[in-house]
């Protein structure tokens, strides 16, 4: 559990960047919540007519660019003060610029997995292939930081190089597979929470700054296992 331990310090180290990030994610989430209070989605068939779904498009585009916005520029500064002095980049401008698409293809493919597991349980209930695709949604969830911030290490969002990219992670599988387990258990926790708390939507900004933080850390997390790697190129390491 170093890791999670180091990652934890180098954003609390970072705070200003800890806050861009979960203002951006928070005050999005907030808006959409209070948004969703004057929409009546019936929630036995949330997706069954046009204006309902034209507006869970639209909530949804703007969750998945406000989100990579906070990604692109939050994530950036976590890697500049993480790797310093080798990893850098001019500044949060450039950071969009060359890392907006990357986060948004990511959060698309994360939005997509979720609403289509959401629709399929909501429309045919529980059954063998619910189950699949809530765990093919589990899946994306687990890889898609670590996906994103292993590209940003070698700075594009050029998806032909993704296999590139992951091959550190795939050497160091142990730490890897620690940061996977650590990110599933928090997406368990934030679904309990969310579902606790239907009632009191007011605590969900809470909830979405908590983890907000934990997005964080996954990804310092993540970082300093691409930068042991580039430091032992030649070792593989088995141990946690």
């Amino acid at each position: 559990m170093d890791l999670i331990r180091d990652a934890m310090n180098a954003v609390q180290r970072n705070w200003q960047a800890l806050l861009l990030y979960a203002g951006i994610i928070v005050v999005l989430s907030a808006c959409i919540t209070v948004a969703n209070q004057y929409v009546d989605i019936p929630e036995e068939d949330p997706f069954g007519e046009p204006g309902l779904v034209a507006y869970g498009v639209v909530a949804n585009l703007i969750l998945m660019f406000g989100m990579a916005l906070a990604q692109s520029v939050g994530f950036s500064r976590f890697g500049k003060d993480i790797d310093r002095p080798l990893w850098k980049i001019s500044g949060d401008l450039e950071a969009i610029r060359r890392f907006l698409p990357l986060w948004v293809g990511l959060n698309a493919i994360n939005f997509l997995t979720q609403i289509l597991a959401g629709w399929y349980a909501t429309a045919y209930g529980p059954s063998a292939f619910t189950n699949l695709l809530s765990l093919l949604a589990l899946v994306v969830v687990m890889l898609y930081i670590p996906v994103g911030a292993a590209l940003m290490f070698i700075k594009t969002s050029d998806w032909t190089h993704v296999v590139e990219a992951i091959r550190p992670l795939i050497r160091r599988y142990p730490k890897t597979l620690l940061v996977m387990v650590f990110t599933a258990l928090l997406d368990r926790l934030q679904m309990f929470l969310l579902e606790g708390t239907q009632e009191r939507v007011w605590l969900w900004p809470l909830v979405d700054l908590a983890f907000a933080y934990f997005e964080c850390v996954i990804f310092s997390a993540v970082w300093l296992i691409l930068m042991f790697d580039r430091q032992t190129p030649e070792e593989v390491n088995l141990d946690f």
